[in-house]
């Protein structure tokens, strides 16, 4: 039998004015009330669920609040994430979903005021982070840096001087000097994590492509995602307003391919698309469907389709669906 639900309303009252009054970030992280309390919420959340989707909704309201609260959901994340490191929690349970997704919501509040570019590079450090809370965003932004600073150096001695000449600079650098490539398995959930990417120099279109757009804007030209069904690609222009405009499937090693070519590619695949579908994709909405891709990881489904979890599994998705439909959301 279930032990008795951990909710807010059962929190003794001097301890939630601890814990949502609290604005000294030494203080709290020192008081030892607050954090016993977090702490024991989350303990008693694995070992009276230790199968996959968590059954207790006063629970998780209360485990809700500590994510959420300014100076406190930095510990409750890194704690959590510990236990997934260490198999107490199973990294694809609703528990760890909701550990990562609540906080990347929260988080995802200082993305805006960015711009576009800011907003993507600070995304995908964040999305990374669900796997790694220690990743260094510093590390992300010097390979971006190292890139371009190449991508420079070839234009310069080349004498690219059209857009068609400094993509193809971009191209080279990233494909040949850098050696990005397609995966080997395709939904293989390290494909959409940055720090993967770097490393394994090979990822989703959607995750090839923003590392693309970044170099593309650090060599001054106009570079945005388009949230194209199937194959994500990325426009790119110089950034005078009557620029020319190409399309770029950084999954195919950077094919490029004017508006009409674009539409055409679409349409041999069965995808009778507008142009308006090659717009600039809203950040938010790009970021969500790097977010839904882990969801559709090779791991994922592994995990899911173990007949002990299936009974489980339709309430779970129900659940991660709202969470994700709220997370790295305008309307937070």
């Amino acid at each position: 039998m279930a032990s008795k639900s951990l909710g807010l309303d059962s929190l003794p009252k001097e301890t939630l004015l601890n814990v949502f009054l609290y604005q000294d970030e030494k203080s709290l992280a020192n008081s030892l009330a607050v954090n016993k309390l977090w702490k024991s919420l989350i303990d008693k959340i694995v070992s009276s669920n230790l199968k996959y989707a968590a059954s207790s909704e006063s629970d998780l309201k209360a485990l809700d609040s500590f994510l959420f609260l300014e100076r406190n959901a930095k510990f409750v994340f890194q704690y959590c994430m510990k236990k997934i490191e260490l198999k107490e929690i199973p990294r694809f349970s609703e528990l760890s979903f909701r550990v990562q997704g609540l906080y990347l919501r929260r988080e995802s509040k200082n993305l805006e005021g960015l711009n576009s570019y800011e907003m993507l590079e600070r995304g995908i450090h964040l999305i990374g982070m669900t796997r790694d809370p220690t990743l260094d965003i510093k590390l992300l932004i010097k390979f971006i840096d190292e890139m371009a600073a190449k991508v420079r150096e070839r234009i310069e001695v080349k004498g690219a001087k059209t857009l068609i000449e400094k993509i193809d600079a971009i191209k080279y650098v990233m494909y040949n000097e850098f050696g990005f490539h397609q995966p080997s398995s395709f939904y293989a959930e390290e494909n959409n994590l940055i720090q993967y990417v770097i490393k394994n120099r090979t990822g989703q279109p959607i995750t090839l492509s923003i590392v693309f757009i970044l170099v593309a804007h650090r060599v001054h030209l106009n570079a945005w995602g388009c949230n194209t069904p199937r194959t994500f690609m990325c426009g790119i222009s110089e950034t005078d307003e009557k620029s020319e405009k190409y399309y770029v499937d950084a999954f195919d090693f950077g094919q490029v391919h004017t508006m009409a070519e674009a539409l055409n590619k679409f349409l041999r695949e069965g995808i009778r698309l507008p142009p308006a579908a090659f717009d600039p994709a809203d950040p938010f909405s790009i970021l969500r469907r790097m977010l839904a891709n882990l969801q559709n990881s090779r791991q994922y489904h592994t995990f899911w389709s173990d007949p002990e979890r299936l009974q489980e599994r339709g309430t779970f998705e129900a659940r991660l669906h709202t969470l994700l439909s709220h997370t790295l959301s305008h309307t937070l």
